[in-house]
């Protein structure tokens, strides 16, 4: 039964501020070690045959047309290793499980792939330590981006030479998005292209997506290379008057149209703040109108609904920008104060220490290198098309670039779980930071590490429990702690002891599949039936890889079904409530009183206005009894939401009767 209740929360001030791993072993190979030497190697209608039944009958089940051995020699038992070939309609991982049964075969090796060990021809990167320091290249062996990935960059454009799409900075040219000969937006002269009279756009850009290994310039973090393998596509789109800076009613509106182009990342390498919001606090924080960007808080908000990546900096003003209430918010940087849904970046140096100009604050997503960056600049002003800058700008670019890096490895991955990626596998550096220490993000982003998560399966489920409640078997266990985790699978065997003994029960399974880290079983009652179950849990991340089952836990009486004879479910008239909370308005603690009147699982969740779960305040077992919960403005991630109206939710799950 569920209860549905809002509360009014009254604040003070505003809070907000793969492709799919490809195959690394050739198929329709296997290699293996035997027992003894094959003397009698022969084909019959294309079947390889060495009159073994063992092999026959393998060769012909998945038409192995050839084997051979791998060496001429017997040295140290060499006259044993042979290798197969079959047609790739049959999977290199079935035909290895099969002749892995053989008592014939001493062990099975696939023909995997190797990497050759180079360093990018480019021209400049040596000189690039940024990717050195985030592991850029051991990344680049599992992937280098995808052209499927979109990034756009609101800045000044990039550079186009003499002003035509055929003289495109060379290094950026095969990774720049065109829509029917549209390469971008120019929201100055939306006739034109978006040159680039500025240089930062092309910057930026290039640090995100320059294609690596052309014995030109510089190595992008998402750029692909020269080898076939695709980069990740660049939309440019000017938001600024030349030689200026951005507009902020043009940075709202590329945005949005961005988002309407599919952009899967938009990199804001800029911010904008006022010169005070409401000094006098005297603003009704209902409407907003504290906050002095409303319209680009709700453009981004829009953004966000829409699974796009939101990458901003801060500025490079060195200061403290940690908001303490309605007086001090306009210090904070724009959009990446609005910290719910964008990730807001700083940037370190090569002794990952803060840059010296850079803010910094309570807020902070992430940090990256930014000082000192070489990378793609126009040609009108460096004849070279290179050049060094630094700041919260390149250090925004290199996360814009690992963003897309994950979602060429992880397709399906939204935007939240990007976000989790990122921030879950820093290296942290705090400890030399210790004067802004909390003010700096998690730590600096590491792409090798990031990319080393979704190429590993899950951890097992632990401390997988199973209680009796409601008369129906009730499943719990620990929840993994891997970012990319998709869901649980939970498997059920069911054991139908209707004979005198085991060899005449029969079995039948269930697979249920969950995001929670429970499972109550509906299909059966606990009792005096003669069914046993038992109950296995398995971990699946975004790229569907799956870990290893559970240990098994399984019921001591036996189940049945509602209805059959020797039912001796409970019928208990439940008197369950609900209560205001209180105070309400409040600012920024409420408590939320509800009772239970039997045993149960419980969840008291609270949403948003827009219906979005944000934060769990219960969810697990209770005991009959008076419940007061508090909850004190904070979503599931640790931020304090903004002021407006909540709801909360109680879910009581398998009473008979609720009467609230």
């Amino acid at each position: 039964m569920n209860y549905f209740k809002y509360l009014l929360v009254s604040l003070l001030f505003m809070s907000y501020s793969l492709a799919q791993e490809g195959v690394s072993y050739n198929a329709g190979v296997l290699m293996m070690k035997l027992q003894n030497p094959v003397t009698n190697i022969t084909n019959q209608n294309g079947i390889a045959q060495i009159n073994e039944s063992w092999f026959d009958n393998l060769a012909t089940q998945y038409s192995i047309s050839e084997l051979k051995p791998i060496f001429q020699n017997d040295f140290e038992e060499m006259e044993l290793y042979y290798y197969i070939e079959f047609p790739n309609t049959n999977t290199v991982q079935t035909v290895q499980n099969s002749f892995d049964l053989e008592n014939e075969v001493t062990s099975t090796q696939k023909n995997y792939y190797g990497e050759y060990s180079s360093t990018p021809n480019d021209e400049y990167y040596n000189e690039q330590w940024n990717l050195l320091r985030i592991e850029a290249p051991i990344a680049w062996n599992e992937v280098s981006g995808n052209s499927s990935v979109i990034v756009a960059v609101l800045d000044t454009g990039i550079d186009f030479g003499n002003g035509s799409t055929s003289d495109i900075h060379p290094d950026l040219i095969s990774n720049i998005w065109n829509e029917n000969g549209k390469y971008g937006y120019n929201y100055y002269e939306p006739t034109t292209f978006p040159a680039d009279d500025n240089g930062h756009g092309t910057h930026v850009a290039g640090t995100i997506g320059a294609l690596t290994n052309n014995m030109i310039g510089i190595a992008g973090v998402a750029g692909g290379d020269s080898y076939g393998n695709a980069g990740i596509r660049i939309l440019p789109i000017k938001i600024s008057e030349p030689y200026s800076r951005p507009t902020l009613l043009w940075a709202q509106k590329a945005i949005e149209w961005a988002t309407d182009k599919k952009a899967d990342i938009i990199n804001m390498s800029w911010s904008f703040n006022s010169q005070g919001s409401d000094p006098n606090c005297s603003g009704d924080p209902e409407q907003g109108s504290t906050e002095p960007f409303r319209e680009l808080q709700i453009v981004i908000n829009y953004a966000y609904s829409q699974d796009v990546v939101l990458v901003a900096a801060l500025k490079n003003s060195g200061i403290d920008e940690t908001s303490v209430d309605c007086t001090t918010n306009w210090r904070a940087s724009r959009p990446a104060y609005f910290f719910n849904n964008v990730i807001s970046v700083v940037a370190r140096n090569q002794g990952d220490r803060k840059v010296n100009l850079s803010a910094y604050a309570s807020y902070i997503s992430i940090s990256a290198p930014g000082d000192n960056i070489i990378s793609t600049d126009i040609r009108s002003t460096y004849p070279s098309g290179y050049n060094t800058r630094g700041g919260n700008s390149m250090a925004t670019a290199m996360v814009s670039g690992l963003a897309a890096l994950i979602k060429s490895y992880a397709p399906s991955s939204d935007n939240e779980m990007i976000r989790k990626i990122i921030e879950n596998t820093t290296d942290y550096i705090d400890d030399i930071n210790y004067n802004y220490m909390g003010k700096m993000g998690s730590g600096r982003i590491n792409a090798n590490s990031a990319i080393t998560l979704l190429k590993n399966v899950p951890a097992n489920p632990t401390n997988i429990n199973l209680q009796n409640v409601n008369n129906k078997p009730y499943i719990t266990w620990e929840a993994n702690t891997e970012a990319d985790l998709k869901q649980y699978k939970v498997h059920i065997t069911y054991e139908e002891r209707t004979g005198p003994s085991s060899r005449f029960w029969t079995y039948s399974y269930a697979t249920h599949y969950t995001t929670e880290t429970d499972f109550t079983d509906n299909s059966f009652l606990i009792g005096s039936g003669n069914t046993f179950a038992y109950y296995k849990v398995a971990a699946i991340d975004i790229l569907d890889n799956s870990s290893l089952y559970s240990p098994s836990v399984s019921t001591s009486g036996g189940l049945f079904k509602e209805g059959e004879i020797g039912a001796d479910a409970m019928n208990l008239p439940m008197t369950n409530s609900l209560n205001t909370n209180y105070p309400n308005p409040f600012n920024p603690t409420t408590t939320i009183p509800f009772e239970i009147k039997e045993g149960s699982k419980v969840k008291l969740l609270i949403y948003n206005s827009r219906g979005e779960l944000i934060n769990t305040l219960v969810n697990n077992f209770l005991s009959e009894g008076d419940y007061n919960y508090k909850w004190n403005s904070i979503t599931t991630n640790g931020n304090k939401v903004s002021s407006g109206i909540y709801y909360y939710k109680l879910v009581i799950t398998g009473l008979n009767s609720v009467k609230s």
